[in-house]
């Protein structure tokens, strides 16, 4: 290349990586093909383009782009890190980790000079591999560093959470809400507050400390409906997904989750029809996004529909087979329609990933009860309760179990637990009338039966309204 051309190539490549560092992944990929077209024996010109493909979401191009660098450099500490940042956002968690510790081994200097990057990155695959205790040691050797970094304490106070040292991470979390910038702190805080604590009020305070910051932030209004749902009041939750819905510059990613989050909403309210139509707007704008998929299942599963909602739970799978919810699902699914050993192979690869996933043993629960081993499936659903005291799910198991085992008082204690998390759940009210029969109250039961009834009825009538209006669309 003569002189003029080098010189192009170099202003070329100081406009891109200006643009990489300003945020600016759209205008930015263009240049970085151009500069690998130019210059293809250039690693850093290859991992710049990684980068800005993985930031226009294009992961799988973006390891390629990585592991082009990486042929022509194998030392090539920013090639590594950024492949390793794409392999975790595709959920290879293991393969991400490994990336890591490559970039960690060519630069051994990089905590005492600031380079912290790749040791940082580790913390999030470390995570979502639920190894708790490793994400504490490494977040702990960067705060040698880092100590007033409010993300570190944070994913320090996910793990210790992870294990279920509740007063340390309380006391994590709101250390760093104190420091400065404490937004994410707020954030994990309220979600504690109510995912692990239950404390629902509490949380609802740490949102409104989290307005002061965010006063009209997209994140504070989704946030808040999540505290609201959790705590079942899911027409507030609605009010808050829609102001969040009405922030300025929402990216396609993030308008689809709120809608999943406005159609989990209208489920768990009933209004099927709506909550169909929004899950629609929701895969058309975040169609690899599992969870929208997952809550379509569940509709479908509500109205016992279980090959449609099977349907649904493979497609989630096969959107972002990480989420262990999706495989769990399928195999409550496989439960209903009867392939249990085929159930066994997904519940097995949940488990191996994650031994205390509630929702797991309430499917293993449930399939253990298929097979007639009372014993088991007891010991199943009570672990399953244990994890996740708020899913009316696993209480319906628990009393379609006591039937068996032909406690019917203890059935009807149990059921009314799982109608009040959901009282419009049709088979809640078909097992509390079954349970009512076997206790010898017949009135009541007629009356349960009657509920029940009316619900799949109307469930159903508004799921194939939704169906019909697809059909002459």
């Amino acid at each position: 290349m003569g002189f003029f051309g080098r010189d192009t190539t170099r202003a070329l490549s100081t406009r891109a990586i200006a643009l990489l560092q300003a945020g600016k992944f759209a205008e930015a990929l263009p240049l970085c093909q151009e500069l690998v077209a130019l210059t293809p024996e250039s690693a850093a010109a290859w991992s710049n383009l990684g980068w800005a493909l993985m930031q226009n979401h294009r992961l799988d191009e973006a390891i390629a782009a990585c592991e082009t660098a990486l042929s022509l450099n194998p030392n090539n500490r920013w090639a590594w890190g950024n492949k390793g940042v794409a392999l975790s956002r595709l959920g290879r968690h293991e393969e991400a980790l490994a990336a890591y510790d490559r970039a960690c081994e060519l630069d051994p200097g990089g905590l005492l000079h600031g380079r912290t990057h790749p040791y940082r990155n580790r913390l999030w695959p470390l995570l979502q591999l639920r190894r708790f205790d490793e994400v504490i040691i490494v977040a702990d050797e960067l705060l040698r560093y880092l100590p007033n970094d409010v993300e570190i304490w944070v994913k320090r106070g996910q793990a210790l959470a992870g294990l279920r040292r509740y007063a340390e991470a309380e006391e994590t979390f709101l250390f760093a809400s104190e420091l400065k910038s404490p937004e994410a702190a707020l954030s994990q805080l309220a979600i504690f507050y109510a995912g692990n604590m239950r404390a629902y009020d509490k949380a609802l305070t740490v949102v409104d400390r989290l307005f002061a910051y965010r006063p009209n932030d997209v994140s504070s209004w989704n946030l808040r409906g999540y505290v609201l749902s959790a705590s079942g009041a899911y027409e507030k939750a609605l009010g808050a997904f829609e102001r969040a819905m009405a922030c300025d510059g929402l990216s396609d990613a993030t308008l689809g989750g709120l809608w999943n989050s406005r159609g989990d909403a209208l489920m768990r309210l009933g209004r099927f029809q709506d909550a169909l139509i929004a899950l629609d707007k929701s895969a058309a704008l975040a169609p690899g996004n599992a969870y929208s998929f997952i809550t379509r299942g569940e509709v479908y599963s509500h109205i016992e529909r279980e090959s449609e909602a099977l349907a649904c739970y493979e497609a989630a799978h096969k959107a972002q087979p990480a989420v262990l919810l999706a495989q769990t699902n399928i195999a409550a699914a496989l439960v209903a329609l009867g392939p249990l050993d085929e159930a066994k192979t997904h519940l097995d690869a949940v488990l191996a990933i994650n031994a205390e996933h509630g929702c797991a043993w309430y499917v293993i629960g449930f399939r253990e009860t298929a097979l007639g081993h009372y014993d088991d499936a007891l010991a199943a659903l009570d672990k399953s309760i244990t994890l996740e005291p708020t899913h009316a799910a696993h209480y319906a198991a628990f009393a379609e179990l006591l039937l068996k085992l032909e406690d019917p008082e203890h059935a009807c204690r149990v059921i009314e637990r799982a109608l009040a998390l959901d009282p419009i759940d049709a088979r809640s009210w078909k097992i509390k009338a079954q349970a009512l029969r076997a206790a010898g109250k017949l009135e009541e039961a007629a009356e349960a039966e009657r509920r029940g009834a009316e619900l799949l009825a109307e469930q159903t009538a508004q799921v194939d309204a939704y169906l019909q209006a697809q059909g002459g669309s």
